[in-house]
C-alpha cells in the first residue's frame, strides 16, 4: 500500500472515531441533580428538659363520689318552709262568735243533737251538710231527737266532724264513710200546733215551768235535758194525733230552725 492509501485510511478511521465519541456525548443529559435521603428526626431527643403534663386518672378500684347537680338559676332569696300542724291541714271550716255570731249559734245548736258517747263512725256522730238555695242546710242526730237548722254560709255537702270550744267551732273530715239515713222522712207532716213555750229560763236536769208547759200543751213528756238544748227562745210546739209519736218544735219566727223529739216511755 502507498504512502498516500495509508494516509487516508488513518484519516477515515480517526473520523470514525470522532463521530462515534461525539454521539456518546450528545446523548449525555445536559445537567443532573442529586437527590439525597432525608436524615431521621429523633423526636426523643427534643425538648427533654421540658416536663410532660399528664392527666390524673381515677383508680377504677375506689368508687366515685357523684354529687348533686348544682342549679345554675339559683336565686339569692332563701326558701322558707313553714311548718304546718296536723290539725291545721285537716280543718276545712271554721267559725267564732266575734266574726260568725248567728252562724256560731245556729251550727251549736244543731250539735247538741250528736251522739256524744259513740265511735267516730256513726252517722249519730256527724253534722251532715245539704245545699239549699241560699247556703247550706245542717243536720245531726242521736236517734232519740233530731235539730235541724240553715245557715247563709255556702258549705261542701258532707258528714263533718266537730270540735267545739267556747270561742270557735271547726269541721273536719269525719270518719263516716256511709250514707247519711233518710233525715226528712221523720219529721212529722200532720202535725198540729198545741201551743207555744219559751225557754229562756229553761235549766238542764231540772223540771221547771217550760217543761210543765211543754207536757201539758203536748200531752207527752220529753227529756227535759232535750228543752234546754234548744235555743233559749220561744218555740212553737207541734203534735202527731197519735200517742207516743214524735214532737216537732220550731224556733218561733224562722221557718229553718226546728227539732224533732221522741217522747219519754211512759
Amino acid at each position: 500500500m502507498t504512502q498516500v492509501q495509508k494516509e487516508k485510511t488513518k484519516f477515515y478511521f480517526d473520523l470514525h472515531n470522532l463521530g462515534n465519541k461525539l454521539t456518546a456525548f450528545i446523548k449525555q443529559p445536559l445537567l443532573t441533580i442529586q437527590l439525597t435521603k432525608p436524615k431521621p428526626v429523633n423526636h426523643s431527643a427534643e425538648k427533654r428538659t421540658q416536663p410532660v403534663k399528664t392527666k390524673k386518672t381515677v383508680s377504677s378500684s375506689k368508687p366515685v363520689k357523684r354529687g348533686y347537680p348544682i342549679s345554675t338559676h339559683s336565686s339569692s332569696r332563701p326558701i322558707i318552709q313553714h311548718k304546718t300542724t296536723k290539725s291545721r291541714k285537716t280543718v276545712l271550716y271554721s267559725f267564732t262568735p266575734f266574726y260568725n255570731k248567728e252562724e256560731f249559734e245556729k251550727i251549736l245548736f244543731v250539735l247538741r243533737a250528736c251522739d256524744n258517747s259513740g265511735g267516730s263512725t256513726m252517722f249519730t256522730n256527724v253534722l251532715h251538710i245539704e245545699n239549699i238555695r241560699n247556703g247550706s242546710r245542717l243536720v245531726a242526730t242521736d236517734r232519740k231527737r233530731m235539730h235541724v237548722t240553715d245557715i247563709s254560709a255556702r258549705l261542701k255537702p258532707g258528714n263533718y266532724k266537730a270540735s267545739v270550744t267556747k270561742d270557735k267551732i271547726t269541721l273536719e273530715k269525719s270518719g263516716f264513710c256511709g250514707d247519711y239515713p233518710d233525715w226528712k222522712s221523720v219529721v212529722p207532716k200532720d202535725a198540729a200546733r198545741c201551743g207555744c213555750i219559751n225557754l229562756d229560763n229553761a235549766a238542764s236536769g231540772k223540771t221547771n215551768i217550760a217543761n210543765s208547759a211543754f207536757t201539758k200543751i203536748s200531752g207527752e213528756k220529753i227529756n227535759p235535758d232535750y228543752l234546754a238544748d234548744l235555743t233559749k227562745n220561744v218555740w212553737a210546739v207541734y203534735r202527731q194525733s197519735e200517742k207516743r209519736k214524735a214532737v216537732l218544735l220550731k224556733e218561733y219566727g224562722s221557718k229553718e230552725t226546728y227539732a224533732v223529739i221522741m217522747p219519754m216511755a211512759a
